[in-house]
């Protein structure tokens, strides 16, 4: 079992931003990975002046990013990781290199946010779900997800792991 915390802080205009990051990794076989993540942010500072401040946004697959912004949020996000080694040298167009593996992921995630911290963060979770590929090169690792939700299909193309 591998686990990692992050914290992130940040100061602007007198609000601060708190991020906090749980991960869990625990390997099932050679090959295969479940990943588990729990986040919250908070932004504290501003509500004398009645300014709509953002913490964050939970990271929900199945929604445009950014969908849900509030002063604090929570996410909870449980993915199953299945690797295929590959190791082939790549020269073409668009990439250079050597591809390590190919990753296959099936996910779901719940996640809220609110303009207090109490208990309306748990309250009516959104739900997103779903699977994607993964490239992982040496250096980088391109992915692909598509993901559903209450309000359609999304797809991402990104950079680096979903956490």
């Amino acid at each position: 079992e591998d686990s990692q915390t992050q914290s992130a802080f940040g100061n602007r205009n007198g609000i601060r931003v708190k991020q906090y990051a749980l991960n869990f990794y625990v390997p099932v076989s050679e090959h295969t990975t479940v990943a588990w993540s729990n986040q919250f942010f908070a932004a504290e500072g501003g509500e004398e002046t009645g300014q709509v401040v953002s913490g964050g946004s939970p990271p929900l697959r199945g929604y445009p990013v950014g969908r849900w912004r509030d002063r604090y949020g929570v996410f909870s996000g449980l993915e199953g990781r299945y690797i295929v080694p590959i190791g082939r040298k790549l020269d073409i167009l668009i990439a250079h290199g050597v591809l390590e593996s190919l990753q296959f992921a099936l996910f779901y995630e719940v996640g809220q946010v609110s303009p207090t911290q109490d208990h309306t963060l748990f309250e009516t979770m959104h739900q997103s779900y779903g699977g994607g590929v993964r490239a992982l090169f040496e250096a980088i690792v391109v992915r692909f997800d598509l993901a559903g939700s209450d309000e359609g299909v999304q797809t991402h193309l990104t950079i680096g792991h979903a956490f």
